[in-house]
């Protein structure tokens, strides 16, 4: 560069200048050549050193070229300094956002023979411009389309204050509970629901709002009748650009027939289908419970371990039905000879097991034992069978708090098994 450029320049040009700055000299045929370009501007266009001398039309894309000279040729007829907003591609590809400021330099003899372009990468601030604009347009948006899909929607629509208070309420409130929907407006959202359900939904509200976080809730409310209907809310808060509350859109649907579905779905998982007798799984389930609650200065527990004597023989001789209904009397007969506090459990097969909790000693265990097998010693009468039913029993106690569920139960599966070695119609007691 001349030193007449350079003594042009230093007015202009800052050191540390961070903006991109291109010097353009402006030829006899009014085209426009790259003369000098700072580091800022090399690194975010990719332009290079190697690109000084070359004109707008050798260094820069098509799409960009008419760009350029409309605003370079703007400073060249106007004599005078041109701003613009315009947007570059970096050698990685990303869009840039810029802002553009075209300065003519001249010269006593030359006249106008240099332009400085100082543009100044505003993309954050733009992004954060358009992302803003497009919140509001889609906030408007989903306003309109909010108050459509609320009118005609069946499930419940509600909009909260910051307090938890109803501002809006869909239709559909009056379809699923029964209550105007406008009688909702200017109540908490707890007012009808469960007492045991208010805390936990109040909570949820609170850090919804705290927290700027969604959240799913299962809750019993009221319905105009005055019974509790399960439902699940699912809110969401919306807040301003000033992170300031707006709604707190609440989204409620009547689950009652899933909470139905779900509770019969747990009933078969723990209970045995044809004697409808709870399983291993919830026999397990209550052990583990009884044992952990011993602590050597209380009554212990005990379990009674049986199968029915010969069960191959009547499955084989009479057939699996009369088996299946064998099992159904054997368990109604055992359930009927223990506590109200007892558990009688289908093992699987012909075996069962009844849990005694808070049973105070073995000689209590063996008197109940010995219920169960006068009630199965009773005559039996099936679809025109008579049936002569024995059981074979092994008793097992526990009352201090370092016996296993494991331990208990193979004590009382070797009882079992000396039960019926010694001839079957006994109990044994485990060690």
């Amino acid at each position: 560069m001349n030193p007449s450029i350079a003594g042009g320049l230093h007015k202009v040009l800052m050191d540390g200048l961070k903006d991109m700055v291109f010097v353009m000299r402006v030829t006899d045929q009014s085209d426009f050549i790259y003369e000098f370009v700072n580091r800022p501007a090399r690194k975010k266009t990719g332009i290079s050193e190697q690109d000084l001398g070359k004109t707008i039309r050798e260094v820069m894309p098509h799409e960009i070229i008419q760009i350029l000279y409309k605003y370079y040729n703007k400073v060249l007829s106007t004599q005078s300094a041109v701003t613009y907003d315009d947007s570059f591609f970096s050698p990685s590809g990303e869009k840039r956002f810029s802002e553009v400021a075209l300065t003519p330099l001249f010269d006593e003899q030359e006249g106008l023979y240099l332009i400085v372009a100082v543009i100044k990468d505003v993309t954050k601030e733009k992004t954060a411009e358009l992302e803003k604009r497009e919140a509001r347009e889609k906030l408007e948006e989903n306003l309109k389309r909010f108050r459509i899909i609320a009118e005609n929607a069946q499930d419940m629509i509600m909009l909260l204050d910051a307090n938890g208070m109803v501002k809006y309420a869909s239709p559909s409130c009056t379809e699923v509970l029964g209550h105007d929907h406008q009688a909702y407006v200017g109540q908490s959202f707890l007012h009808n629901v469960h007492p045991e359900d208010q805390a936990r939904a109040q909570e949820a509200i609170t850090q919804a709002i705290d927290y700027d976080q969604s959240f799913t809730i299962r809750l019993k409310q009221y319905n105009s009748d005055d019974q509790t209907v399960w439902v699940e809310s699912r809110g969401t808060p919306v807040f301003d650009q000033q992170d300031n509350l707006k709604d707190l859109v609440v989204v409620t649907r009547d689950i009652s027939l899933q909470k139905d579905y779900e509770s019969k779905l747990e009933y078969a998982a723990l209970h045995d289908p044809l004697t409808n007798m709870p399983n291993r799984r919830l026999f397990m389930e209550r052990l583990t419970e009884c044992l952990e609650q011993l602590d050597g200065h209380h009554d212990g527990l005990a379990i009674i371990m049986m199968d029915i004597d010969r069960f191959k023989f009547i499955n084989d001789e009479l057939g699996h039905d009369m088996g299946d209904e064998v099992i159904k009397e054997f368990g109604e007969r055992v359930h009927a000879s223990v506590r109200e506090c007892d558990m009688v459990a289908r093992l699987g097969g012909d075996e069962f097991i009844a849990l005694l909790p808070v049973v105070g000693s073995m000689e209590h265990a063996v008197s109940i034992a010995e219920d169960i097998q006068k009630a199965i010693q009773l005559p039996w009468h099936i679809n025109g069978y008579h049936l002569d039913v024995t059981t074979s029993m092994g008793i097992a106690t526990a009352s201090k708090p370092d016996i296993t569920a494991f331990s208990i139960l193979k004590s009382a599966d070797i009882a079992l098994y000396q039960a019926k070695k010694a001839g079957r119609n006994s109990y044994k007691l485990g060690e």
